[in-house]
């Protein structure tokens, strides 16, 4: 991670700390990984929370080679699973853009691709979970960068 990723992951960390997490989920991925450490020691990996899997095309947009369906149910799963694993408390998950941006789609209600949003390293959604219902409430929130 280069030294602005390191310090939007130290900022996040300290934003996110006074929450007091009962847990911190992350990616496998290195730099999900070292934002979800600088969170905390005690870091639980979870395979599902990889990115989609895509490329660069020719003319520079991004080519999906994951069917967004695959990627909702693998980020639903692992969310629902934290979820009941620590009912009623305050976890971190610590993922991946277009991963992100499919599991959000699909808490909004709304179809893959209608969510015209690109998050910014280290922003902040918040979904709560109660029993089977899922809502956003916050997306994209960046105030520990400013």
């Amino acid at each position: 991670m280069s030294a602005l990723g390191h310090n939007q992951a130290d900022r996040l960390a300290k934003r996110v700390r006074e929450v007091k997490p009962a847990a911190v989920y992350s990616s496998p991925y290195r730099r999900a990984l070292e934002t979800a450490r600088a969170i905390s020691d005690d870091v639980h990996v979870d395979d599902r929370l990889i990115e989609m899997e895509m490329t660069l095309g020719d003319g520079g947009e991004f080519e999906f080679r994951e069917v967004p369906a695959n990627v909702i149910e693998r980020m639903s799963g692992a969310i629902s699973d934290i979820a009941q694993s620590h009912p009623g408390e305050r976890v971190i998950v610590v993922s991946h853009g277009a991963a992100i941006i499919m599991y959000l789609t699909h808490v909004l209600r709304l179809e893959p691709g209608q969510l015209r949003f690109f998050p910014y390293y280290t922003s902040v959604s918040m979904v709560r979970v109660l029993g089977d219902r899922q809502m956003l409430g916050t997306l994209g929130d960046v105030a520990h960068l400013e």
